[in-house]
């Protein structure tokens, strides 16, 4: 490797990951501007940083080998600076490491991967704007969001407004047509873009600007929007974790305040009434569904990172079953097997659900009048049309899954 392909980045630095009970802190180090990174724990980082910054005077890795040699330091230079070629974090990354670099990337829990990209919008503009709005921002989201929260616990248990989540979203049949269109249009246009807003506003307090939203389709079945946020990790842990909190919070605080201005109207709501109700369960929902462990969203990163200390455990759960399928030379550990487990169940029941969904659409169609000939001149037709249907479906998802997470290859390599 030349030295135009050893120099690393010149803006690597390295930053507080997690807080560990054993005293060795991890640490996060990379580019912001490429926003790439690779994880060590605090006994490596001065020497990582020391090899970096030889690398960016100049220095060959052969010269700071014998240079470590001498000082009778153990470490392979040449297989950091190959570690630093797959993280991204070099100035001009070898050729050689394109298709390995695809190989080494987590296959689960990244958006990217298990995921199609419909559109983006950049938000490189935003920075002046963000900056100006998110100084009072967070003291007011959160206070928002405790203070409505705490009056509403106090009408359900003081004032004996009983209600649940299932009886707001019954409301909307009282809608009319107008209101019913203004409501779906609310989450693409006003509920999804201030949840994203929350995050984006929380980070700007600390320098940290998005880059651009982009939609996606989870699996090719679930749309949801992703805000990319460079140097998010690079924030302190407590806040991180604020950050990444915040779009929940913005959808508990709009849910509070319509479910508050409507409440009186819950028994017998006028259409005004209906459509705050009904706005504060899509909230509710929203903020429900993003706080769910089994999908990549605000959720699981939570407690991916406070609670197993890991940026994606979920990753490194799929990468031990990989492995394991390859060389079974020892077991998989208990909380890895729990997740890969818990994240087959939960795609198998998604999976479900959407074919039980689609069965629904077709026996609807089934029943139209243009095709009610064909039916009754056959019944079987639909029912085969449906099982072929399905069949493919689960095929597909199966192939496509399994590819995605590595387990087919894994299985490949074993056999």
């Amino acid at each position: 490797m030349n030295k135009s392909t050893s120099t690393p980045l010149a803006d690597i630095q390295s930053w507080p990951l997690f807080s560990q009970k054993n005293g060795n802190d991890k640490y996060l180090v990379g580019s912001i501007s490429v926003d790439r990174y690779l994880v060590i724990d605090e006994r490596r980082r001065p020497l990582v940083m020391d090899i970096i910054h030889q690398l960016q005077r100049g220095a060959t890795p052969e010269a700071i080998q014998e240079n470590l040699a001498r000082q009778r330091i153990s470490t392979d230079v040449q297989a950091f600076v190959q570690q630093l070629a797959r993280h991204g974090l070099l100035e001009e990354s070898p050729e050689e490491d394109a298709d390995g670099e695809e190989e080494r990337r987590p296959f689960y829990s990244q958006l990217k991967v298990l995921s199609w990209d419909v559109f983006s919008i950049p938000l490189d503009r935003l920075e002046g704007s963000l900056t100006k709005m998110s100084r009072y921002f967070r003291h007011l989201l959160l206070s928002l969001a405790l203070l409505t929260t705490l009056i509403i616990l106090g009408q359900m248990f003081l004032g004996g407004r009983q209600f649940t989540l299932a009886q707001l979203l019954q409301v909307r049949r009282h809608l009319s047509l107008p209101l019913l269109i203004v409501t779906s249009l609310s989450i693409p246009l006003l509920i999804i873009p201030l949840h994203e807003a929350a995050h984006a506003l929380f980070a700007a307090e600390k320098g940290v600007f998005p880059k651009q939203i982009t939609m996606r389709l989870y699996l090719m079945i679930l749309p949801f929007f992703s805000l990319q946020l460079p140097g998010l990790y690079t924030l302190p842990p407590g806040y991180r974790l604020l950050t990444i909190a915040a779009g929940p919070l913005m959808n508990l605080t709009l849910a509070n305040l319509a479910l508050l201005l409507s409440l009186p109207g819950l028994a017998a709501p006028t259409a005004w009434q209906a459509f705050l109700l009904t706005f504060a369960a899509i909230n509710y929902a929203t903020f429900l569904f993003n706080l769910t462990p089994f999908l990549p969203l605000d959720g699981y990163y939570i407690l991916s990172q406070w609670g197993f200390k890991e940026l994606d455990v979920r990753s490194k759960a799929w990468a031990s079953a990989r492995r394991w399928i390859q060389k079974r030379d020892r077991r998989l550990p208990p909380l890895y097997l729990a997740l890969v487990i818990l994240d087959s169940a939960f795609l198998t029941t998604l999976l479900y659900l959407s074919v039980r969904q689609l069965n629904g659409y077709l026996l609807h169609w089934s029943n139209s009048s243009s095709i009610r000939a064909l039916n009754n001149l056959n019944p079987h037709i639909l029912t085969l049309t449906m099982l072929v249907i399905d069949i493919a479906i689960v095929g597909f998802a199966i192939y496509r899954l399994s590819t995605l997470m590595g387990i087919r290859q894994a299985i490949q390599k074993a056999s």
